[in-house]
């Protein structure tokens, strides 16, 4: 891949990560029964772990921070767990809802 088609998938996955993690806290927010909502929290705790990198990134260009080459890299060599993640949390997603 080139450096533009990572940039564009990195963006991707995190838009769709994004969506995942917020759709998951508010249905947490809802009735429901144990074992959906223990499937929730592990989807959602299964994000925040693959996908750590990847959010720092954002919050750094969020506050105009310089992200250093050591987290650039980590983002290179996990983003493909956060995009699996992501899948998954959605799989559950359209299953729940």
């Amino acid at each position: 891949r080139s450096i533009a088609e990572f940039e564009q998938y990195a963006e991707t996955v995190f838009k769709r990560q994004n969506q995942a993690t917020t759709r998951i806290g508010e249905l947490m927010e809802e009735e429901l029964d144990e074992p959906t909502y223990k499937k929730l929290e592990v989807a959602e705790q299964n994000l925040l772990n693959k996908c750590a990198a990847i959010n720092q990134i954002a919050r750094e260009q969020m506050e105009q921070k310089e992200s250093n080459l050591l987290l650039q890299m980590k983002v290179k060599q996990t983003i493909g767990d956060c995009d699996y993640a992501t899948q998954q949390a959605e799989l559950l997603l359209d299953r729940v809802e």
